[in-house]
């Protein structure tokens, strides 16, 4: 099916005679674009009078966004949309939206026929007409469609992400975004600094700009607009403190130009979140990425020449079909070797319709288990070791939460919900503010320390 056009196999639309009092309650799964979405539908349903509700009792209607990228995140959204049938009352609308919900629409609806709804991506405009009563067969929207309604606030206080394009037009062997979301397609410039303005008024402290590539933004429009331009932009726009998170770096487009800009701007964090997915050649190319083993270690050791400081995060695939026990042992002396501050890995999974599902020599489910409890174990080791060179040292942190037994706040070093946090004892600072620590421990992810 065309990742462009719109199908709906079955809606079943209600009318409601009082829009105004509408209540939904909205799940929302997978990664900081999935999230973006999610916020972005909200805001959408705010500015047509449908409020949302942490309370599923209270909704009449509830909504998952799901995701469909790897085997363990296409079992959570499953067992998010069976947990809330469970919970479903009579009178209530159960929607599921989302690339889950994209990919297999016509399985799920066979499958699932108490749900009321199903929604791809980019369909914010049809979900609205479905919950107004209206018929929605006419509304076509593409699914590399980026809402420019400014997004309400709904996963942090502190920190919101910033959706700089949608989309991918790479193709790498394992992934089914560009299936999914359709080519990229970068957001024009007004409204990202529209939306990162809305987002800084209402006390957001931290921009996380996310894309699926984000190193590409700006190739497919007119001007010679790119990311480094962007991020100084963003850097720029108000003059309070804040800071400006760029993550999803491909790993062949980081340019001489794009760490000037990272650290020549005190509001960009000095952090690159760059998946490699592998390290050996003949993986990669397998793969279809860009770069090599050679490559990719002479741009950690730039990196950390250019930028001081820097935090480098990466995400890495085992057992991906082919790979041997040298090539897994010499993932693990690149690992080793690049010392990344943060990592993230997972295992293989067969995606329906890419060219790595069609390869022939899968490794066994128990030794691509055994591959990634030993990887994430050598990585355990060189975080813990990298987060010791910081105690007794000090940094500016924001405060992300407050709870009886202390303050959690985040280094610029540390990326939301999957890097750690720094736990912080002696400190009165609020939600939202930057304070000044000193970091006194740290474990293998997490931090210690005191406020002056």
């Amino acid at each position: 099916m065309d990742p462009t056009t719109t199908y709906m196999p079955r809606i079943r639309a209600r009318k409601s005679s009082n829009i105004n009092l509408m209540k939904i309650s909205l799940v929302s799964l997978g990664c900081l674009k999935n999230q973006a979405d999610s916020e972005s539908l909200l805001g959408l349903l705010a500015g047509r009078g449908i409020k949302h509700t942490e309370d599923p009792d209270e909704a009449d209607a509830l909504l998952v966004n799901t995701c469909g990228f790897i085997e363990d995140a296409k079992r959570e959204s499953i067992d998010a949309v069976l947990n809330l049938l469970e919970q479903k009352r009579d009178g209530q609308r159960l929607i599921v939206l989302g690339c889950l919900s994209k990919r297999y629409m016509d399985e799920l609806s066979r499958e699932m026929p108490e749900v009321d709804a199903f929604f791809g991506v980019g369909q914010a405009a049809k979900i609205a007409e479905f919950l107004s009563g209206k018929p929605v067969e006419s509304l076509v929207e593409p699914a590399n469609k980026v809402n420019k309604v400014t997004p309400l606030i709904l996963a942090a206080p502190t920190f919101a992400p910033l959706k700089a394009a949608e989309g991918c037009s790479r193709r790498c062997g394992f992934c089914v975004i560009p299936s999914i979301r359709g080519p990229y397609k970068s957001r024009a410039l007004e409204e990202v600094l529209a939306e990162a303005r809305g987002f800084l008024k209402s006390g957001i402290k931290e921009l996380l700009v996310v894309a699926q590539d984000l190193s590409s933004y700006g190739r497919d429009l007119k001007g010679g607009y790119g990311l480094p331009e962007l991020l100084h932009d963003l850097a720029t726009l108000e003059d309070t403190e804040y800071r400006v998170r760029p993550l999803y770096l491909y790993p062949t487009e980081v340019s001489g130009r794009l760490l000037e800009t990272i650290s020549g701007h005190e509001r960009v964090c000095s952090y690159f979140d760059i998946p490699l997915q592998h390290s050996e050649d003949r993986i990669l190319k397998a793969m279809g990425r860009g770069g090599d083993r050679k490559k990719y270690l002479e741009l950690i050791e730039t990196i950390r020449k250019d930028v001081p400081d820097a935090a480098i995060r990466t995400t890495l695939i085992v057992g991906f079909p082919g790979e041997s026990e040298d090539e897994f042992s010499a993932l693990l002396e690149f690992v080793e070797e690049a010392g990344f501050d943060h990592l993230g890995a997972f295992m293989y999974s067969d995606e329906e319709g890419t060219p790595a599902a069609r390869m022939d020599d899968k490794v066994p489910g128990e030794i691509m288990e055994r591959r990634l409890e030993e990887l994430m174990g050598v990585q355990a080791e060189i975080s813990r070791e990298r987060n010791e060179r910081l105690v007794g040292r000090g940094f500016r942190v924001l405060v992300d939460e407050r709870r009886e037994e202390g303050v959690i706040a985040r280094l610029e070093r540390q990326a939301p919900d999957v890097d750690g946090v720094l736990y912080l004892s002696g400190c009165d600072a609020k939600v939202g503010e930057f304070v000044d620590v000193e970091v006194t421990a740290a474990s293998d992810y997490d931090l210690e320390g005191l406020c002056p």
